[in-house]
């Protein structure tokens, strides 16, 4: 069972935004999966209904698309929490796929981010 997953690239400074996320949502008392591909994540939600997920929208990367379109048909029914350092075009698009599957997506996550924020955001959703 895992609480949270989330879908972070892992290259250059996404690294680092995904072992922030891992560190902060283990103190948290959270189990943690990180994917590096939508089609990883989305084996994942196959064995695993997490309680939140984290999705990285990566600038040059349209997986974050797939990974909503997978939750949206799925019937995934948690909060969704975007984190991104793409363009306002680029998070409108996979928020409006949101909004017509009905997803919980939350308002976006600009990188770069301190740890508390996450803590607010879990705490928001508790």
């Amino acid at each position: 069972m895992c609480d949270v997953i989330s879908r972070p690239a892992f290259r250059g400074h996404d690294e680092s935004v995904c072992q922030v996320l891992r560190i902060v949502l283990a103190r948290l008392g959270f189990d943690t999966a990180s994917f590096g591909s939508a089609k990883a994540a989305i084996a994942a939600f196959k064995v695993c209904r997490p309680q939140i997920v984290f999705l990285d929208i990566v600038l040059e990367n349209s997986d974050a698309i797939d990974v909503v379109n997978e939750l949206g048909e799925t019937g995934y029914d948690g909060p969704i929490q975007l984190v991104t350092g793409a363009s306002p075009e680029l998070v409108a698009a996979v928020q409006d796929i949101g909004v017509r599957y009905g997803l919980r997506l939350r308002p976006a996550l600009h990188k770069p981010f301190r740890g508390r924020a996450i803590r607010e955001i879990v705490a928001d959703l508790i």
